[in-house]
């Protein structure tokens, strides 16, 4: 594999053409890698023709949309771009080629004569977008007239008192609040270690810009912490379905991605996941983790065929009477070809009401390594679109 030089960030509110690429039961959070297996040669030649551009020192980029989203209106108009990380070096030409990707920057569509503003060339959509600016700032409401400020110095006091009193819209203040509930809330001890608690700048070309706007946070153990890049790492490892992440992705501030992500931690944490397809319980919260050595507690892996899918890694399922693991169906032998997990076995599982594929089981079957730790005999490796948090209950009340 050969590593690629990173790609220059672009400044926010670029408009540019950018060539797409539309996967389904993906979305891409800045930050988030994401690996691809393809085949069609079109794809190759653009894969090919942006590494060049990048050895040269240019930003060039694929931009990533959810296909659940390819008709670019409300929410769906956010997609992510993606930088070359790895590339396959010497490719023969009649397996996959194989790349690996990393999110860096959200874009919005343009809207053009009220067109879906999207062409495809040579095989390869492409769209006109906008880069968005990732900001932790939303303005402060403004005063009626009869008592807005006449001078300049009370304005800039009364901005300054707002941001005071106003801790929940102050990112740093809501990023301690995310690292409080993940701390204190046992269903949320899986990610706590995965979200992140320590973070690099996500946007270097605004280095030193954090603490003018109201970046600069300190974690549990004292570490700086970035909250643009919080919010998104929290975002790409909680539980979530499309329309979720997509509506996260979507949020023009950070101060809002983590109020809405605060109110997630507080409101599901006791939910039951289920079965997207016919509402099974399967697990619970506290069963989510992150293996040993993967990104987190949400990866994205691609097969040998180059679909990608987000994988949700289960310590165990329910213990019950047709629910968790009496509801999954297994079918065929552990096969160790083509595990995303070193030592580890898979099995395709299904869900045996509905017969939605649901994951996979993996078995450790691989040898111990002094001073590693004991690996856990088996996990499961849930697809993130085949769950969904429990519908809440209203119990009737009397009169």
């Amino acid at each position: 594999m050969e590593s690629l030089t990173r790609a220059h960030l672009l400044p926010a509110n670029t408009v540019m053409e950018l060539p797409l690429l539309i996967l389904p039961q993906v979305v891409l959070f800045p930050g988030e890698t994401l690996p691809l297996r393809l085949w069609k040669l079109h794809h190759i030649r653009l894969v090919l023709a942006i590494a060049s551009a990048q050895r040269g020192g240019q930003a060039a980029f694929l931009g990533i949309l959810n296909a659940r989203f390819e008709s670019g209106r409300g929410t769906a108009r956010v997609g992510c771009t993606c930088e070359l990380v790895e590339m396959e070096s010497e490719w023969d030409g009649h397996s996959a080629f194989v790349v690996q990707t990393r999110g860096r920057q959200r874009f919005q569509f343009l809207d053009l004569d009220g067109d879906r503003n999207m062409e495809t060339r040579h095989g390869v959509p492409h769209a006109h977008v906008r880069i968005l600016p990732e900001d932790c700032i939303i303005a402060p409401p403004r005063l009626p007239q009869w008592q807005r400020p006449l001078s300049t110095a009370a304005i800039k006091q009364h901005q300054s008192m707002y941001w005071f009193r106003s801790s929940f819209l102050y990112a740093p203040n809501l990023v301690q609040k995310a690292q409080g509930i993940i701390q204190s809330v046992a269903a949320w001890e899986g990610i706590m270690g995965a979200s992140g608690l320590a973070f690099t700048r996500l946007l270097e070309n605004q280095e030193g810009e954090g603490e003018r706007h109201g970046r600069g946070g300190k974690d549990i153990a004292g570490l700086t912490v970035e909250p643009v890049a919080f919010s998104f790492r929290l975002a790409a490892n909680l539980p979530l379905d499309d329309i979720a992440r997509q509506e996260l992705l979507s949020m023009e501030s950070a101060v809002y991605r983590l109020r809405k992500e605060i109110e997630l931690l507080k409101n599901t944490a006791e939910r039951r996941l289920c079965c997207a397809g016919c509402d099974n319980p399967m697990a619970n919260k506290d069963a989510v983790f992150s293996v040993p050595g993967a990104e987190g507690t949400v990866g994205a892996y691609s097969n040998p065929a180059g679909i990608v899918h987000q994988t949700l890694t289960l310590r165990e399922l329910l213990k019950g009477a047709d629910v968790g693991e009496e509801a999954v169906a297994l079918e065929g032998e552990p096969e160790r070809d083509n595990s995303w997990f070193k030592g580890y076995a898979w099995t395709i599982a299904y869900c045996w009401r509905c017969s939605l594929h649901l994951g996979w089981l993996f078995t450790f079957c691989g040898e111990s390594n002094e001073g590693e730790g004991v690996p856990l005999a088996r996990f499961w490796g849930m697809r993130r679109p085949a769950l969904k948090d429990e519908a809440v209950k209203f119990e009737e009340e009397g009169f």
